[in-house]
């Protein structure tokens, strides 16, 4: 029995617990027994627990292995708070049905009593169960029932510390909290978001408590990150959640406490807080193998190592930490989340602490949320003192400074600049890197993290302002310069020395001239001065546009995108917002880009109802746009009915990059705050819009109409901005309403095809219910741009003849022409229409056929398509008494319908009209029959008067088209094919048509390979192809050397050898050597030198072995430098994506399986290692260029 002392527990403890309380206590004691055997590898489970009166089970266990507590096999238990008499004992087993049920089965059953009771009192009590089950049949052996007494339970709970200590009885020497407690704890209120990354960690964490090893695990990270968090969330909702105890400190739990727990034999997951490594050490050094308590500690980074398996916590991602805060502090703007996750470098409670004063007090800038208190409690103990603290703040001020070989130089002229001497500044490198708080990127140096950077280079400004500009700026290069103000705007403070900010402004700055802003290389200098200073840089670029002509303006491409990024910025926030709009507004009255966020876009883009770029109010923004909707230049307002239609957009985006400003905490983005709001600003666009619908500019109003017909379809469902749009449309004068009309028409048969859930029919009733009553040609408008796809010929067809019907034949004649002007989608219908309607062929069949070249062309195919219907024959009548060109004949005919008359009518145009001409007519005509004899007619002529790369092109597209899914073919037609596969040679460039041919090619593969290898080299040599990485030609021409035999191979290497064509050496490089026999390639090298360099130059390496045709090569030729260099150049050249360092990396794993297999001969070995040390040589400049470049 264990000795009275921490974790002990009294029986009247027990007893003192009544009905629910008594029967939480005994399902702990069961749960803790399942966690406890699950940690020794038993199978026990917990199979119900309910307080149902049903069947009298509390709850069931099934366990492969008998416990002091639970029997073998299945058990029912029944939890009685109190005691009970034997007789009320019997009738309790004989009510329950699901214990009986258990018992019959051969399980067992246990009675749990809440009070103390004498030996002979249980027997008793045990007797009356026995004899209950006796008398149903039930055979009772010794234990298979038991009754737990008041005295039993507190000896249970005993052995579960975490039981002892619950609150339900508090056991005697209450040490630390359950977890139920801990997690309740204030500390632990905020919201939990998962990352991979601690996701994995929790995995380890949760695999190394698992695994039972006496040595524990030790959890550590600087102040701030998470780790006891993590160690909660590691063991919630686990088996072993039970049996945990949370010691907040090393100090409240005695190692002597853990050795009388392991003498015991008790089962605990203690955790234990801020205990560093050493403390770990004495604590698991009271642990033997095979002890039921795991041990977890917590601390902040340790002077040395913990010989437990240590889980190091590291700093939190940005992306679940922006999450984070947003579920946190729900009142934190996106923008100013930014800069917290940049500025608390991945610690959660710093983070949450900056976000809380940010909402408090609002701070400006990174520099305003960093304190040296803060630096020491979460980032390090302690910084850099005396000289070093002065050069550490030196180094700071740049975001990255040269330190290594070359480089060098650039620290000199930090010191020479700043009057610190370089031993100190690399001494401080060096005090700083041993804190980790200098990286290295190849020979570079950067300060960090973010915080301790902003704040040594915050205090560098203040310390060297002067010198900085007086002394250091004359001497930096222009990378230096932007590095320097990189860091300064990452520090986001406005208060630099004024003289910096004019002497960056001045005639010598980057925004002295238009030429000044394109020589800034890399467009960053101009970015980090517009956050610095905003308000003198927008009135500087104002300047500047103004002092520029359009012309010049408009050449000078090298300065737009700088231009352009700065003003972004700029236009975000609320007191540059209308100057930095009239400058990109400047700039895009000439607009020399067509990206999407070139100069226009960006300024459209300030204008979004719900995402706009700025952090200006709807009102702000109204005001502006109204004001430029009044300028005179048509220009202008044409871009104002751009930035409309962006705010009606119902499906806005953005691209980040305005409120991307360093260190400056910007305003929240000018969305509004309100629905209400929002239909307020998108109904004042839409008035703006309707005034422009009636501008004197005709290019500008029609833009305006088109905009708010465009916003019928984002209305639907928004009642307040419908009803305002359809009465802005009832303003428009009819001829301007036809196109809305025509929308709606088109948004109905959307919805009645596809399903209305939104019942958005109701909304489009009601734009039409406001909207003035259609006349006829309003009707026939919407008709004739209904859209076919949304509904079928027929019934817009139908709907024309039900709208003409009483009008005078004459009079639908005209109108139905009128429709015609300009292009629309139901051309096709209309001349099916007119024919109905009985229009006159002779009158308008000219009319049609004037359009029959350019948009409406269909209509008079239409036209007498109907007419055919009506009096068969008028088709072929028309086309033959037509006075018209061969081509537009036969267009016409292969697009009526096929009778034996279009056919001979066909075949006598034919060869009257080129094959490029010919081939387009009749490529879908033709699909239509399988008749192989009209086919060859046709393609008989046009392989003899092919002329040209455009009728070359068209022939081998059609019989591309006309042989698809046709492997069979008549010999006749397959010598044809052949025919003009071989006349590509005339014509070599196909470009589209390149796949075609390939189609074309491969029918005769089997039959004569090595024409086709012999055509392609041709055509490598004409410089009409490259056989590239898996391009068409590459494989078909593989697959035809392969099947082509030896002589042709003989053939193609002795032309490789001649070396008279580079192209086809550099088409064939690295792969060729592959497909041919290794014997033929032995026996044609022989003990040439020459020879051999030419095949492996064509020749690969391998991957998993190295090829034959590769080790013979290198066991014959393994020493002569032409041979092993074109196999090292095809071992390392290539494509790839991702880091090229992976890449080597495999590369020498790689050459490393290669030495090691066996057989290699010396010559591969000898190739090998060299190719090993180029390869390690070439690893380390990699490495250092990647560190430097991905900064």
């Amino acid at each position: 029995m264990p000795d009275k002392g921490p974790f002990s527990v009294d029986p009247q403890q027990v007893e003192g617990l009544e009905g629910s309380p008594f029967a939480d206590l005994v399902g702990r004691l069961l749960e803790a027994e399942l966690a406890s055997a699950g940690l020794a590898g038993t199978a026990l489970t917990q199979t119900y627990r309910t307080n149902a009166p049903d069947g009298g089970v509390d709850a069931g266990l099934d366990s492969d292995l008998a416990t002091v507590w639970v029997p073998l096999g299945q058990s029912a238990w029944q939890f009685k708070a109190g005691d009970l008499a034997p007789a009320a004992c019997k009738t309790e087993l004989l009510g329950a049905t699901a214990a009986l049920e258990v018992l019959k089965n051969g399980g067992s059953y246990r009675l749990a009593l809440g009070r103390s009771l004498t030996p002979a009192k249980i027997a008793k009590r045990k007797a009356a169960l026995e004899d209950a089950a006796r008398s149903v049949g039930i055979t009772v052996d010794a234990g298979t029932i038991e009754v737990l007494n008041a005295d039993h339970l507190a000896r249970w709970a005993e052995v579960y510390p975490a039981v002892a200590i619950s609150p339900l009885i508090r056991g005697i020497g209450i040490i630390g909290q359950t977890f139920d407690e801990w997690s309740a704890s204030v500390s632990h209120k905020t919201t939990w978001v998962a990352s991979e990354a601690r996701d994995k960690q929790i995995e380890s964490l949760q695999e190394a408590i698992q695994s039972g090893d006496e040595s524990g695990v030790h959890v550590e990270g600087v102040s701030g990150l998470g780790k006891t968090r993590l160690v909660m969330e590691a063991l919630r909702g686990q088996p072993n959640q039970g049996l945990v105890i949370y010691v907040p400190s090393e100090d409240q739990f005695t190692p002597a406490v853990l050795s009388q727990l392991q003498t015991q034999g008790r089962s605990a997951v203690i955790i234990i807080d801020e205990c560093d490594a050493k403390r770990h050490d004495i604590f698991a050094a009271m642990l033997q193998t095979g002890t039921k308590i795991r041990l977890v500690t917590v601390s902040e980074p340790s002077q040395r190592a913990a010989r437990a398996a240590t889980l190091q916590i590291t700093a939190f991602e940005d992306a679940p930490l922006t999450e984070l805060l947003q579920k946190n502090v729900p009142t934190l703007w996106p923008e100013a989340t930014r800069v917290i996750v940049e500025v608390s470098a991945g610690n959660i409670d710093y983070a949450l602490k900056c976000a809380k004063a940010l909402v408090a007090q609002r701070p400006g800038t990174a520099r305003q949320l960093i304190d040296p208190n803060d630096i020491r409690q979460f980032i390090v103990d302690e910084l850099p003192g005396g000289t070093l603290f002065l050069a550490s703040s030196a180094l700071a001020l740049f975001s990255r400074i040269g330190f290594d070989a070359e480089l060098a130089s650039e620290l000199s002229i930090l010191g020479e600049g700043l009057g610190v001497p370089e031993p100190d500044l690399r001494a401080a490198a060096a005090d700083l890197a041993s804190h980790g708080l200098l990286t290295t990127q190849g020979r570079y140096r950067s300060v960090g993290p973010h915080p301790v950077a902003i704040y040594l280079a915050s205090n560098g400004w203040t310390e060297f302002g002067s010198r900085i500009v007086t002394d250091l700026l004359p001497k930096l290069s222009e990378d230096l310069t932007e590095r320097l103000f990189r860091r300064a705007a990452e520090i986001g403070d406005s208060t630099l020395p004024r003289a910096v900010i004019d002497q960056m402004l001045g005639a010598d700055g980057p925004l002295s001239s238009l030429e000044a802003v394109a020589t800034d290389r890399r467009g960053n200098l101009l970015d980090h001065l517009a956050i610095l200073s905003p308000e003198r840089v927008s009135g500087r670029i104002a300047e500047l546009l103004a002092e520029t002509d359009d012309d010049d303006l408009r050449k000078a491409e090298g300065a737009r995108r700088p231009l352009v990024w700065a003003l972004q910025k700029l236009a975000w926030h609320t007191s540059t917002f209308t100057e930095a709009a009239d400058s990109l507004l400047r700039l895009a009255l000439v607009e020399n880009e067509s990206f999407s966020n070139n100069s226009t876009g960006v300024w459209v883009d300030l204008f979004g109802t719900m995402l706009p770029s700025t952090a200006a109010s709807p009102a702000e923004r109204l005001a502006y746009l109204r004001s430029k909707a009044a300028e005179g230049r048509p220009e202008i307002r044409a871009l104002v009915v751009k930035a409309a239609h962006r705010a009606l957009d119902s499906h806005e985006h953005t691209m980040v990059s305005g409120e991307l400003q360093g260190g400056v905490v910007v305003e929240p983005r000018g969305a509004p705050k309100t629905w209400g709001e929002s239909w307020e600003y998108r109904n004042a666009i839409i008035d703006t819009l309707g005034s422009l619908s009636g501008d004197s500019d005709a290019d500008v109003a029609a833009s305006a109409v088109k905009a708010l017909t465009d916003a019928i379809h984002v209305s639907l469902g928004q009642p307040v901005l419908r009803d305002h749009l359809a009465s802005t449309l009832a303003s428009l004068p009819p001829e301007q309403l036809q196109d809305a009309r025509a929308k709606l028409a088109d948004l109905a048969s959307l919805y009645d095809r596809t399903g209305d859930e939104k019942h958005h029919a109701e909304d489009i009733d009601a734009i039409l219910t406001a909207l003035p009553a259609g006349t006829l040609d309003d009707q026939l408008w919407v008709l004739a741009h209904a859209s076919p796809w949304d509904r079928r010929n027929g019934d817009i067809e139908t709907d024309f003849i039900n709208a003409l019907e009483g009008t005078e034949t004459e009079s639908a004649t005209a109108k139905l022409l009128a429709l015609l002007v300009k292009e629309v989608p139901t051309d096709f219908i209309i001349g099916r229409v007119l024919a109905k309607r009985g229009a006159d062929i002779a009158a308008t069949a000219p009319m049609l056929l004037a359009k029959l070249s350019g948009s409406n062309a269909r209509a008079l195919v239409g036209f007498l398509v109907g007419l055919e219907e009506a009096t068969p024959g008028t088709y072929d009548e028309y086309v033959d008494q037509l006075n018209a060109d061969p081509i537009t004949k036969l267009r016409l005919t292969t697009q009526g319908p096929r009778t034996s008359r279009a056919e001979a009518r066909a075949a006598e145009l034919l060869p009257q009209i080129s094959v490029a001409e010919g081939a387009r007519a009749v490529f879908y005509w033709l699909r239509e029959t399988s008749d192989d004899d009209l086919l060859r007619l046709y393609i008989n002529d046009w392989k003899t008067r092919v002329e040209s790369e455009d009728d070359y092109r068209a022939l081998v597209d059609f019989l591309a088209f006309e042989l698809h899914d046709r492997p069979e073919i008549s010999p006749e037609l397959q010598t044809a094919i052949e025919e003009i596969v071989e006349l590509r040679l005339k014509f070599p460039v196909l470009g589209q048509q390149e796949y075609d041919w390939s189609q074309l090619a491969e029918r005769q593969l089997e039959k004569d390979p090595a024409s086709i290898v012999r055509i392609l080299v041709e055509l490598v040599e004409q410089d009409a192809i490259s056989m590239y990485s898996d391009s068409q030609e590459k494989g078909l021409f593989g697959r035809a050397l392969k099947l082509a035999g030896k002589e042709t191979w003989i053939e193609l290497l002795d032309r490789l050898a001649k070396r008279e064509s580079w192209k086809l050496a550099f088409s064939t490089q690295g792969w060729v050597a592959d497909i041919i026999d290794l014997d033929v390639i032995e026996s044609w090298v022989g003990d040439s030198v020459d020879r051999a360099k030419t095949v492996a130059s064509v020749a690969s390496v391998g991957s998993d072995e190295i090829n034959p045709v590769a080790s013979f090569l290198l066991s014959r030729f393994g020493d002569e430098r032409g041979v092993t260099s074109s196999l090292v150049g095809e071992f390392i050249s290539g494509m790839w994506s991702g880091d090229e360092s992976d890449r080597i990396k495999g590369q020498i794993a790689q050459v490393k399986r290669w030495l090691a297999q066996p057989g290699q001969s010396e010559g591969a070995k000898r190739w090998c290692r060299k190719l090993l040390e180029h390869l390690e040589s070439r690893l380390g400049d990699v490495l250092q260029g990647e560190q430097e470049h991905e900064w």
